[in-house]
């Protein structure tokens, strides 16, 4: 269970990102295989491009108030309903 308090949801949910590279075989992080397709060049493209977007999200968060409480009561309630979150 999830504390009510907001601040700490942070401590107890990891939120993550993948980038999928396109691999031979459809391979996953953490191959010999993904590790390679880490180095081209349209990794390196689709890296800039999903921080980019990353950091745009985070700007928009901090200096919209609305949209961030929009984004905490969605993340409260996905947590709340999404028995698949795991605890650190």
């Amino acid at each position: 269970m999830l504390p009510q308090d907001s601040e700490w949801l942070i401590t107890y949910v990891s939120i993550r990102f993948r980038n999928d590279y396109p691999t031979e075989n459809q391979q996953g992080p953490h191959t010999k295989e993904f590790e390679r397709a880490t180095t081209t060049d349209e990794a390196f493209q689709q890296t800039i491009k999903a921080s980019k977007t990353l950091a745009s999200v985070a700007i928009d968060f901090l200096e919209d108030d609305l949209f961030a409480k929009s984004v905490v009561d969605e993340f409260k309630l996905s947590s709340t309903s999404d028995t698949t979150t795991t605890q650190s």
